[in-house]
């Protein structure tokens, strides 16, 4: 009885060939993927890093953040949020002389700037201090 072998070792390196470029394209498949997916998360957490509202020359919108300070229901130069914990400018109440960064003097005329205390939709959050006023 003869034998037939129904493979022959060239039809099995062919088969392994396709095998190989299947696996290597699979490979190049997958690292496309992590590339597409590592650039949508850097977007994304770029999307919600939010700009720093007060400059470190402790103004927003080109108002500097100190001085006489009247607080306004209706049409302020800022709508602030005041917070515990982690504020772009902690604030010190003074009785005179609001010459530096985050010290304010709350006053009902004259003021050099106008606020609008909100919980939601704030241009910057604010702590009230007894020391150390400014940005932090």
């Amino acid at each position: 009885m003869k034998r037939t072998c129904e493979f022959h070792p060239a039809d099995w390196r062919i088969k392994e060939l396709k095998y190989n470029k299947k696996v290597v394209s699979n490979l190049k498949n997958i690292c496309v993927m992590k590339k597409i997916l590592f650039a949508t998360i850097i977007f994304i957490s770029l999307a919600f890093i939010k700009d720093k509202p007060i400059s470190n020359d402790c103004k927003c919108k080109n108002i500097p953040l100190y001085g006489r300070v009247k607080i306004v229901n209706i049409d302020p130069d800022f709508r602030v949020k005041i917070v515990t914990a982690f504020p772009d400018l902690k604030v010190k109440l003074v009785c005179s002389f609001p010459d530096r960064c985050g010290e304010w003097l709350i006053v009902e005329s004259f003021p050099d700037f106008t606020i609008q205390l909100v919980d939601i939709g704030q241009d910057f959050t604010i702590q009230f201090v007894e020391k150390f006023p400014g940005v932090k």
